[in-house]
This record gives structure tokens, C-alpha cells and sequence, in this order.
């Protein structure tokens, strides 16, 4: 009864284009993220600093600012305009893109650590803004300032 079984196993394993023909589900693209370089980042810094210029001076900006925290933690009290102004965009840090095929709408990735903690469950563990800016063709189209912890590991 078991030579059976495995002259079928065996034959099946000879055929590879029968095993592999249709996969069953196709994994998703990785994401192509990619470091910006050195004059790139400064062209995004240069942008959040004329965009915090321009608000501090009352004119008007034409890009969505949002702003988002753990529900419980202190910067939820804070303004998605106060929080922008307040940050320091020359000492961002892990600058990344993530291509996309619409040129009005790249997006860029940086980090900004303030150096501030905050306490939980895990106790004291260091927080940092996560700044996502979508960039159109020569302006800021959208900033998203998210307050958080770093991953788990």
C-alpha cells in the first residue's frame, strides 16, 4: 500500500511545471522605498521650513496637516498647526521615499526624535514624530505628524 502513495508523490515531484503552473495567490510587491540624498533632503527641509515661515507669518498654505498620538498621551491636547511649528525640520533624520507612479503624489518618510519619553505599560520608552509629507509637483500637497513609540522588536 505505501509504494503506491509514493510512486504518486514521486511522479508529482518529477513534474515541476504541473506543481508550479498556477500559483495559488500572488505575494504582494515589496515596498520600493529608497534613501533620498543629501541635496533631496534638503529640498524637503527647505519646503517644511518656508511652510512653517508661511503659517507663522499668517499667509495662507495650501496642503492638509494632520496630526495623530496614542489616544492617552499628552500630545493629543496639542494642535496639528502647533505641533508643525514646533518642530525642528533641519534635525530630521531617516529620510526615505516610497516611488510611486504619480508624480503629483510622492510621498516622503522622515523621523523626527525629540528626545521626550513617555510611560506605559512597558514603562519608560522613548517616543519620536513620524512625518509623512506627500509631495506634488513643486508643492507640499499633504504632512502627516504621527506621535509614537518605536516598533517592537
Amino acid at each position: 500500500m505505501r509504494f503506491p502513495h509514493f510512486a504518486f508523490v514521486a511522479a508529482i515531484a518529477l513534474q515541476p511545471d504541473a506543481i508550479g503552473a498556477q500559483p495559488i495567490c500572488t505575494p504582494p510587491a515589496p515596498a520600493q522605498c529608497e534613501d533620498l540624498t543629501q541635496s533631496e533632503r534638503e529640498a524637503v527641509v527647505a519646503k517644511l521650513q518656508k511652510a512653517q515661515g508661511d503659517l507663522k507669518a499668517g499667509r495662507w498654505v495650501p496642503f492638509t496637516l494632520l496630526l495623530g498620538a496614542m489616544a492617552s498621551n499628552e500630545k493629543t491636547k496639542v494642535t496639528p498647526r502647533d505641533a508643525f511649528l514646533s518642530l525642528d525640520f533641519a534635525r530630521a533624520q531617516g529620510f526615505t521615499r516610497d516611488r510611486t507612479s504619480n508624480l503629483l503624489w510622492q510621498p516622503v518618510r522622515l523621523t523626527y526624535i525629540d528626545g521626550s519619553y513617555s510611560f506605559g505599560p512597558m514603562g519608560r520608552v522613548p517616543f519620536f514624530w513620524q512625518i509623512d509629507v506627500v509631495l506634488g509637483f513643486d508643492d507640499i500637497q499633504q504632512v502627516s505628524l504621527l506621535y509614537r513609540p518605536p516598533d517592537p522588536h
